[in-house]
């Protein structure tokens, strides 16, 4: 299967059929559409007018209010050209014309969320709270989630396409006040994982339950991100040698990936028999079992992607 990773508005302007039928015509069976999103502004070529379009953070399905009544995160939706309903009706259209369709969902990478709901943000070690995202360790984001989830089931998708599930680095910020984040002092990709490692008082909490010393490992990632901070070149071989030298980041990373596991398999259930799949788990030994089948990771070899 070829698949295409994709907007509703994309598909639904001008004319959904007819956008459908050019992918088809191309050798394109499958589509992945964003049913939870972030922040965008997409060039759509083939739009009459306004080819720029721009939506915010937010759902692109109408949700049952039922599904969020164990939290008290509130899912902001976007309608598109004039529906509240877009995934649905993209779902629908691309069956007829015999694509598999896939739901797309942005997890906890979301600024406009993160804005009305702060209390759920990352923390650095330093004690700096991050704007672009949510923390996976709080119950609330997970049932959050769960209902995100329940909603594209029951537009009929073939499976749901989860991307940014794992810790969220603090270098993807989509913020209101800033465009570009100059933060060139961490040069790879090692350092930058370092130091996003979260520490908010949920992380706290979720570590009692783990053999891992929070303070220390707080501590330590001080102390290793400002040696990276003094010179151009990294400080930090990898993460693997990191966790060779460090036990306590060992640890600590067994528990980022506990964490996200619980609730990839939260989201697994409240998907019922849909497939779940990952797109971008944190790469800290993140793995996370599902049900169904497990689709790989960035890149996906038979996938073009339109962001």
């Amino acid at each position: 299967m070829t698949t295409v990773f994709t907007y509703p508005w994309t598909l639904l302007r001008p004319d959904v059929d007819a956008a459908l039928d050019r992918l088809w015509d191309a050798g394109i069976d499958g589509l992945s559409v964003a049913s939870h999103y972030h922040s965008i502004q997409t060039l759509n070529p083939r739009a009459e007018d306004a080819p720029l379009e721009s939506y915010p953070g937010g759902l692109y399905t109408d949700p049952d209010p039922a599904d969020f009544e164990d939290t008290p995160i509130v899912p902001p939706v976007n309608p598109v050209v004039g529906t509240t309903d877009p995934v649905t009706e993209v779902v629908a259209a691309a069956h007829e014309h015999g694509f598999e369709v896939g739901a797309w969902t942005v997890v906890f990478h979301n600024t406009r969320l993160v804005a009305t709901h702060p209390d759920y943000r990352t923390e650095s070690a330093f004690g700096t709270a991050h704007d672009h995202a949510f923390c996976p360790s709080h119950s609330d984001v997970h049932e959050y989630f769960a209902g995100v989830v329940r909603s594209p089931v029951r537009s009929n998708v073939d499976r749901i396409d989860l991307e940014s599930i794992g810790f969220p680095t603090a270098r993807h910020g989509h913020g209101s006040t800033f465009g570009h984040a100059m933060d060139y002092a961490l040069t790879d990709r090692a350092e930058e994982l370092l130091f996003s490692q979260c520490f908010c008082d949920a992380c706290r909490e979720a570590a009692t339950s783990y053999p891992v010393d929070v303070d220390r490992a707080r501590s330590l990632v001080q102390e290793l991100s400002r040696q990276a901070f003094q010179g151009p070149g990294s400080s930090v071989s990898s993460l693997p040698d990191l966790v060779d030298r460090h036990p306590t980041l060992e640890r600590l990373f067994d528990f980022r990936a506990a964490v996200v596991e619980e609730f990839v398999a939260a989201l697994a259930d409240a998907a019922g028999d849909v497939l779940s799949t990952t797109s971008s788990p944190m790469a800290s030994g993140v793995a996370p079992p599902t049900d169904g089948r497990l689709v790989s990771d960035w890149p996906i070899s038979t996938t073009t992607s339109t962001e």
